[in-house]
């Protein structure tokens, strides 16, 4: 399950009420400082919980791309959120997205997402 974090104004830029969900976790991380990585794309993916489900993320990911975050946050038999960072250069986010899907565990992609973009400006 993942903890919502409500906006209720951030300097009049967000809409009353945006939600944004992200673990808590790690929103609490990136607060505190931020870091600047080219061609880094955030991503919220759900790992099952089974044996082999990193090795199968990393074996569509890797060495293709650098993989600059990951923090793992375990939910029990639900699965685990997982937020990831890869550098991928803007030319081959076509390539990442069908491996991406292909993958076949739940994703959203967080680059482009205001309201977490704010958080971690």
């Amino acid at each position: 399950m993942l903890s919502t974090i409500t906006i209720f104004q951030w300097n009049g830029v967000l809409p009353f009420g945006q939600t944004l969900q992200m673990p808590c976790i790690v929103i609490q991380g990136h607060i505190g400082g931020r870091s600047y990585v080219q061609n880094e794309v955030l991503c919220r993916f759900v790992f099952p919980e089974r044996p082999g489900a990193l090795v199968k993320f990393l074996d569509a990911f890797s060495p293709q791309w650098n993989i600059t975050l990951f923090h793992y946050r375990g939910q029990g038999e639900t699965g685990a959120n997982v937020l990831v960072g890869i550098q991928v250069a803007q030319t081959e986010m076509d390539e990442f997205r069908f491996r991406a899907n292909n993958l076949g565990y739940d994703y959203v992609i967080e680059t482009d997402n205001e309201a977490f973009r704010l958080l971690v400006q």
